[in-house]
Formats: C-alpha cells, sequence, structure tokens
C-alpha cells in the first residue's frame, strides 16, 4: 500500500476533487450545447427555411400554372361530352331538352325555358367550341301570327372560317323559337360569288398637305389594298391595307390575314401583326388606318383574304394568284 507523505497530502488538500453524478454531467453538458446552438437556430436556420419554403411555394405555382390549361381542356371535353350537338356539326351544341321541328331544320320548340335562358347557354358554350361572338341584339317585328320578340346573336369559328347566327323567337301566342342559321354568311351572294375584288383609284390628302392617288383593290370605303392582282404564288409582296374605320378602334389591335382557296379548300395563315398604338405616321386623314405586309400565297387560282381584327371578322377580299 502506498503511504502518502506530507507533500501528496498538501495537493489533495490545496486542489479537492469535484464530484460529479453522470446524470450532472450529461445534464450541464446539455445545457452548453443548448446555450450555443440557440443563437445558431435564430440566425442561421431561419433564413434557410424561408428559402426552402420559397423554392416548394415557387415549384407550386409554377406547376399549377402549367396544368392549367390540361384542366381547362379535360373541363372543356367534359362539358361537350354531355352536350348534344346540332345534326351535320360537330362544334354546335343544342340547348338540352328542345323539341325539333316537323319537316327536320335548323328550328327548334322551346317548351320550358325562356328566351333569355338559352341565349345565355349559347354565351357560355359556343367559345369552348372555337365560336367567337361578333354582336348581338335584339328587336320587335310583326308576323302572320302577330307581333314578335327576337334576339339574336353573331358568331365567327376562326379555324373553318365560318359563322353562326343563334335566332331565338317569342311569338305572341307565348311559343318560343331558336333557329340556328350553320354557316349562315356564305349563302350570301357576297360569299359564294367567287370574282377577284374590284380596282379603284382612291385620291387622299396627308396630313402635310400634299395630295396622292391610290390605286387599290377591296372593298371601297371599307377595306383594300394597293399593289392590285400582283399576286405571285410563293413570292411575297408589299402591300399597304387600308382599313376604314375609327382608329381606337383598330389601333393596338392584332390583325390576322387567312386565306381560303377556291379550287382547294385550303385554308392558310397569310399574315399577321399587331398595329402599333404609337404610330401616328398610319393615319391618311383620321379615318384610314394604313398596313404594310408582305402577302404569299401557296398555289394559284381565287383566295378569299379574311381580315380578322383582334377577335372579330372585320371583312374579306378576293385576288386571283398566278
Amino acid at each position: 500500500m502506498k503511504q502518502i507523505n506530507e507533500l501528496d497530502w498538501e495537493l489533495i488538500l490545496k486542489k479537492p476533487p469535484v464530484k460529479r453524478s453522470i446524470n450532472s454531467s450529461m445534464a450541464l453538458s446539455n445545457r452548453i450545447r443548448i446555450e450555443v446552438e440557440k443563437p445558431k437556430n435564430k440566425i442561421l436556420n431561419f433564413p434557410v427555411k424561408v428559402f426552402v419554403t420559397m423554392v416548394f411555394l415557387g415549384i407550386f405555382v409554377i406547376a399549377a400554372y402549367t396544368a392549367l390549361p390540361y384542366f381547362k381542356e379535360m373541363n372543356m371535353r367534359l362539358t361537350q361530352s354531355k352536350l348534344q350537338m346540332l345534326p351535320g356539326t360537330k362544334d354546335i351544341p343544342l340547348f338540352p331538352g328542345l323539341q325539333p321541328e316537323s319537316p327536320p331544320s335548323n328550328r327548334y320548340l322551346i317548351p320550358k325555358n325562356t328566351v333569355d335562358e338559352v341565349h345565355r347557354f349559347y354565351k357560355d358554350n359556343l367559345p369552348s367550341f372555337g365560336w367567337t361572338m361578333q354582336g348581338e341584339g335584339e328587336g320587335t317585328g310583326n308576323g302572320a301570327e302577330g307581333s314578335i320578340k327576337g334576339k339574336a346573336s353573331f358568331w365567327f369559328n376562326e379555324a373553318k372560317l365560318s359563322w353562326l347566327r343563334v335566332n331565338l323567337y317569342e311569338y305572341q301566342d307565348g311559343r318560343r323559337q331558336l333557329y340556328l342559321e350553320d354557316d349562315y354568311r356564305h349563302s350570301d351572294k357576297l360569299m359564294t360569288n367567287w370574282q377577284a375584288s374590284p380596282e379603284f383609284d382612291y385620291p387622299v390628302t396627308f396630313q402635310n398637305g400634299e395630295k396622292y392617288v391610290y390605286q387599290l383593290q377591296g372593298v371601297k370605303e371599307r377595306l383594300a389594298f394597293t399593289a392590285p392582282n400582283q399576286f405571285k404564288v410563293n413570292i411575297a409582296d408589299k402591300h399597304l391595307w387600308f382599313f376604314w374605320e375609327k382608329k381606337e378602334e383598330l389601333l393596338g389591335q392584332k390583325v390576322k390575314i387567312i386565306g381560303l382557296s377556291k379550287k382547294t379548300g385550303q385554308i392558310f395563315n397569310v399574315f399577321s401583326a399587331v398595329i402599333p398604338r404609337d404610330y401616328e405616321g398610319q393615319s391618311v386623314d383620321g379615318i384610314q388606318i394604313n398596313m404594310p405586309s408582305g402577302l404569299s400565297l401557296p398555289s394559284i387560282g381565287l383566295w378569299r383574304l379574311y381580315v380578322i381584327v383582334g377577335d372579330k371578322y372585320f371583312d374579306s377580299v378576293i385576288v386571283d394568284v398566278n
């Protein structure tokens, strides 16, 4: 057994041992660790959490925005699948519960619903089938069966260059009728007469007082273009288009020119542009608006050029391509 000398006793007395239990040591260690890490959580972890949250939020927004057209298309297809179509068509829905008149035609009796309800149905549903409303109106008149109240809406389908007129009638005896005129504009003589649009001279006076005479082809005081009868297959020539319309109705609008071939029935996107809002050089005298374009058509023969301003049909001209 080791003996403790006087020097050893002196050291023990000067530095008495500190006794700690295992639990108290761990508690002290934990307290020290927690006290050290608390400032770290406040200073470093909070910005990291915000950044991660913003990243996940951004991913969610992008995913939702990307999926929105898909859900819209699915909803449109679901709506279309539930609707009955006008016989012979795939894009003109019938108001549910109507009774066709005899003999069969595009006329239907409305047994229960009001004219306004049927009118609202077509305003809500036709756009999902590619139709854009061109206008609407209502009025009264007299017929063989007494007074008649009428309401109509006019629609254009850019994909197939076709028109639809939705007519609603309410007769004096209480009968209500729907009449759908499919492609009604093509029954017009102007639409069935495939002749090149006429040429004419158009004198103008510019804002600086200078006078000039344009040689135009088209519909006078409605829609025409310069360099008439100079269309060559697949050769883009420069033309200046004249629109007789108020400036506020045209400036800032997108203009599309779509061609329809009489010979083949081909539909061809000819030209599109936006008329700038701040381009004052387009005005001839405050009424006519000029738009430059280069037009090229893919085959010979007569072509009808449909001009669409915004989402509305403006007018058309016929050209002969050599």
